[in-house]
Formats: structure tokens, C-alpha cells, sequence
């Protein structure tokens, strides 16, 4: 296989045959699922060795990386982020092999009915599982001064607080109305 140059359907079957690592760069602009969650700034690096484990099982192990735009959820500014995902998946084709998969501490990696799966699948469900559920600038010195101050100034002001109980009506009071005269 031509270095840089990265198949569109993957073989893991095959590719284990062969002992085969590939590498080289995925066009970002193929990434369609992964673009309307983030920016994405650049093409994703990829390295990924396929092999039999030793129990007759077919393993893709490698890495992904690239570079994203995401919004600091401090302060509302965007930052670029790496986003570095170790890949370790083990091949499964039933719920057998799903569950002997997480026990090897493996992720499932379901292939198609003729053994495959599309490159932009395979790299696109392993980064959008890595994104952060809380994206925020790495220390708050970097996040923006200014959209900070005015969010303390925000969360500082004292919310509208109702009447206190005692000085509501009582909703109930009409029905003192309907007691007999003995009653009251």
C-alpha cells in the first residue's frame, strides 16, 4: 500500500493475514458526522496496525489525531483542541464476541456483513467518543477575561425572590367560607 495513502474500505480480516499498518493523513473535509459537532482545523493523522490476538481474534490498535475548534464552556470563547485518540479495538460479529471484547479490555468494532468497514466510519465513531463532555480551556488563565467578569457579575446579582409566605393570600381561604358556622 502506497504510505500516505489510506484505503476508503478497511479489511481487518485480510489486513491481520497480512500483518499489515497502514498510515497517513484523512481528509477532514470527508468527515461529515464529526464536522457538525466541531470545527475541525485540520486532517486527522492516522496509524492503525491490524493483527490476530492470541486468541484467534482480528485487533485494530493505532492512534488518531487532529486538531478541533471547540467552545470553552467557561467562558464561552473558542480554542483549538487536540483531540488524540488511542484506537484499541477488537472485531466482533455477535453479542458473544461483544461481550469477550470488553473483557480483554477492547472496544467492539463491528464490521460489516463482508467483513468491513469504511475508513471514515471507523475514524469518525473513534474521535466523536473522544470529544470532551465539557470542553473548557486547559487553566482558567487562558479562558476570556472579560466574558468571565461579566458572568461573575451575572451570577452575582440577586435574583428576583418572591413575597415572603406569610404575605401571599392563602388559596385556601375561600373555602373557610364553605365551614358551618360550628366549625369555625
Amino acid at each position: 500500500m502506497h504510505p500516505d495513502k489510506l484505503p476508503d474500505v478497511l479489511h481487518p480480516a485480510r489486513f491481520a493475514k497480512a500483518r499489515l499498518d497502514i498510515a497517513g493523513s484523512f481528509p477532514q473535509s470527508r468527515l461529515l458526522r464529526l464536522a457538525e459537532l466541531v470545527g475541525l482545523q485540520s486532517d486527522v493523522d492516522v496509524e492503525l496496525s491490524f493483527a490476530e490476538t492470541h486468541f484467534n481474534r482480528i485487533s485494530v490498535l493505532g492512534q488518531l489525531r487532529c486538531t478541533v475548534r471547540l467552545t470553552c464552556q467557561r467562558c464561552l470563547d473558542e480554542f483549538d483542541y487536540i483531540l488524540d485518540a488511542q484506537v484499541k479495538l477488537l472485531v466482533t460479529t455477535d453479542e458473544k464476541d461483544l461481550a469477550q471484547a470488553e473483557s480483554e479490555d477492547f472496544e467492539a468494532l463491528q464490521v460489516d456483513a463482508d467483513g468491513s468497514v469504511t475508513t471514515v466510519r471507523l475514524i469518525e465513531d473513534e474521535l466523536i467518543v473522544r470529544l470532551p463532555i465539557f470542553p473548557a480551556h486547559e487553566t482558567l488563565a487562558a479562558c476570556n477575561a472579560d466574558m468571565l467578569v461579566r458572568l461573575r457579575a451575572d451570577l452575582s446579582t440577586e435574583p428576583a425572590v418572591d413575597k415572603p409566605v406569610g404575605s401571599r393570600p392563602n388559596p385556601f381561604a375561600v373555602l373557610q367560607s364553605l365551614k358551618s358556622p360550628s366549625e369555625k
